[in-house]
């Protein structure tokens, strides 16, 4: 514009553009609200046993490590008992955890592409935000929003993924950078099978970011030796617990 003033189209666009991208997340709250029962579901009724136990006060750390199919879910495990500790074992209760767990990972999804095209693809923000609203919280993945376990499942997952990699790029090269990323891969691979990739994933982010070759080298190290660590305790059965007369 030739009197220098800036153009309040952008302001509208953006305006406009958060109101496209929150109506789908609208939309699977309402979802969820309207047609959620407190039922269990197909993979919700193999965690009453870990539920009976945690109100009887029998809890062990067997029932953390037992394994649900190939998957070794200590970490849902805890997240379905916070929530058990809070709301009982309230399936609608799990599937709004979901729900705001998949939110933050959204939020996040959001700053990344925010941070990855301001400088050179800023126009690209708005629609690719929009894309990935209606993509994260599509109703054709129903079983993300009605399905208590599954819900609380993928969404961890989901988070500990974007997590790590949203730390990775905000702090390239930090040490807490570095151990943020092994929580989340932790939390990943205790969420889900697949979550063991995100120790790949994690590698990748630090060879691409960080700079200087002993550094680097120093951080891969580190990284490559926790991933292994947490992989071959994940193959194994919980310690065995002493008895009070050994």
């Amino acid at each position: 514009m030739s009197d220098g003033s800036r153009p309040r189209f952008p302001k509208h666009s953006r305006a406009i553009g958060a109101t496209v991208a929150a109506f789908p997340i609208v939309a699977t709250l309402v979802v969820i609200q309207q047609l959620a029962v407190n039922v269990p579901y197909q993979d919700d009724w193999d965690m009453l046993p870990f539920v009976t136990h945690w109100h009887a006060g029998t809890l062990s750390v067997a029932d953390f490590w037992e394994q649900h199919s190939e998957h070794r879910v200590v970490a849902l495990k805890a997240a379905i008992g916070a929530i058990a500790a809070v709301a009982g074992f309230d399936v609608v209760a799990h599937l709004l955890a979901g729900f705001a767990i998949a939110v933050i990972t959204f939020l996040l999804v959001a700053d990344l592409l925010r941070r990855a095209l301001r400088e050179g693809a800023a126009p690209l923000i708005a629609p690719l935000i929009v894309a990935s609203s209606f993509l994260m919280f599509s109703l054709v993945q129903h079983e993300n929003w009605l399905f208590a376990t599954a819900s609380l499942q993928l969404s961890l997952l989901n988070l500990c993924t974007v997590t790590l990699v949203w730390v990775m790029a905000r702090w390239p090269g930090r040490w807490s950078s570095v151990a943020v990323g092994a929580v989340c891969a932790t939390i990943g691979m205790f969420t889900e099978v697949s979550g063991q990739l995100l120790w790949f994933t994690g590698a990748v982010a630090i060879a691409w970011s960080v700079p200087g070759g002993r550094n680097r080298l120093l951080r891969l190290t580190v990284w490559a030796v926790s991933g292994c660590a947490m992989s071959i305790r994940a193959s194994r059965g919980p310690r065995p617990c002493k008895s009070p007369g050994s």
